[in-house]
Order: structure tokens, then C-alpha cells, then sequence
């Protein structure tokens, strides 16, 4: 099952977060192929949907991404091609558009209505990755690696091996390289996950040669074989 249409996004997004409003603060389109060409070519225009009028601007797009399978939700980014496996073809395309610095990060968190979205779900796998990936935005490792603990102590596991990301990056920043290792071979052994990851430090290397000494650790310990040597 996949969203039909955009009320379906930016209705419980402002019931989240702008309650009480009388106007459609967070615009939100659903991907498909009546949307994408706007995306793509990073289009804003208004829209009446149910008598409610919703402003859309695709130069301020965050794409969000639930695959099948599983997967938790992911906040999609150019910098890190860390893509789910189940992802849809139209979420590959558009992805390299979002951003994430939109997200206030520091901000208050929101507690969403019980009568609306019924009580809070079980703390699962999803919940302590999402708790890493927004810590991630802070670069706060000391939470993640904690975070990270918790859930090698729990023996929790992902549907998806993207989702380790968080968690191998945060105990390589704390020079905790055995955990980092431990961690780096569950993504090693995801073909999915490692070639599209690798391609794309491959490529950043050879166009602007970004990786500096602590990120080299990071990704030559995934990407042996495709990055240069010095």
C-alpha cells in the first residue's frame, strides 16, 4: 500500500505539529506519477484539496521514505546514499532534492494527539533508530552510541541493513572500532545497501575529493575495494 494523495501527508503532519491552526502550515505531496515531474524540476504552486488550500514548494522538499518490508521511516539525504532496499524507483530520483537541514532538530518535541493517533507504539528496532538518525542531524555520537548499546544488549535487528548506519558511523566517531567492525560486517554483507553506498563515495572521491582522514576510516572500512589508495 502507498499514499494516494497529499492530505494523507500534510494533514496529520499539522495536526502534529501546528495544532490549533486554521491553515495548512506543512504542505506535503504524496510521490507518484502525477507529482513527480514537479519534484523534479523543483516546481511550487497552490492547490485546493477538500476545501482546504495547501501551499506547495518543491525548492523546500524533505523526502520522507517508508519502504515495504519493514523498514523504518527514513529521512532521506544527498550526502548519505545509505538507500533501503525495498525503496521505490521515484524516491531514488527525487532524494538527492531533500533536505533535512529543514528540520529543527533542537526543537521541542511534539506529542501527537492519542484520540487521533492512538498511544505510543512499543519501542522496537524503529524506535531507536529514528531517535539515532535525528541525533545524527546534531552529530551527537555519545547518544547514538548509547543508543547503539541499548540495542546490541536488546538483540534488536533491523529489517533493513541501511538502518545500522547511525549506530556503525557513531562508535567509528568515538574510536569504538570493535563495535564499529561488528557492525560494518552486517553492512558489508548487504549487496543492496554496500553497492549503492560505495558507488557514491566512489564518485565523490574522484569529482571533489571530500573525504578527509576521519570519514576515510568510515567508508574505506565498507568500501575496500572502490576507493583510492593514497
Amino acid at each position: 500500500y502507498r499514499l494516494a494523495e497529499s492530505y494523507e501527508i500534510w494533514a496529520p503532519a499539522n495536526l502534529i505539529y501546528r495544532p490549533g491552526e486554521q491553515t495548512v502550515k506543512i504542505g506535503g505531496e504524496a510521490i507518484n506519477q502525477d507529482t513527480l515531474a514537479a519534484m523534479l524540476t523543483r516546481q511550487s504552486y497552490g492547490k485546493t484539496m477538500r476545501r482546504v488550500d495547501v501551499k506547495i514548494d518543491f525548492k523546500n522538499m524533505l523526502v520522507l521514505n517508508l519502504p515495504a518490508g519493514g523498514s523504518c521511516l527514513h529521512v532521506m539525504e544527498a550526502q548519505r546514499a545509505e538507500i533501503p532496499e525495498n525503496s521505490d524507483a521515484q524516491v531514488l530520483m527525487i532524494y538527492p532534492f531533500s533536505r533535512p537541514d529543514l528540520i529543527l532538530s533542537h526543537a521541542e518535541g511534539k506529542q501527537p494527539p492519542q484520540a487521533i493517533f492512538g498511544a505510543e507504539p512499543e519501542h522496537n528496532w524503529c524506535y531507536y533508530y529514528q531517535k539515532a538518525s535525528l541525533a545524527r542531524q546534531n552529530d551527537d555520537w555519545k547518544t547514538i552510541s548509547t543508543l547503539g548499546d541499548e540495542v546490541l544488549k536488546l538483540g534488536l535487528n533491523p529489517a533493513d541493513a541501511s538502518e545500522w548506519m547511525p549506530f556503525y558511523e557513531a562508535y567509528a566517531r568515538e574510536k569504538r572500532f570493535d563495535e564499529a567492525n561488528l557492525l560494518g560486517g552486517y553492512l558489508r554483507d548487504a549487496p543492496y545497501f554496500i553497492n549503492m553506498y560505495c558507488i557514491q563515495f566512489k564518485t565523490d572521491e574522484l569529482s571533489s575529493n571530500i573525504l578527509n582522514a576521519e570519514n576515510r576510516f568510515i567508508n574505506e572500512n565498507l568500501c575496500p575495494d572502490l576507493l583510492n589508495k593514497e
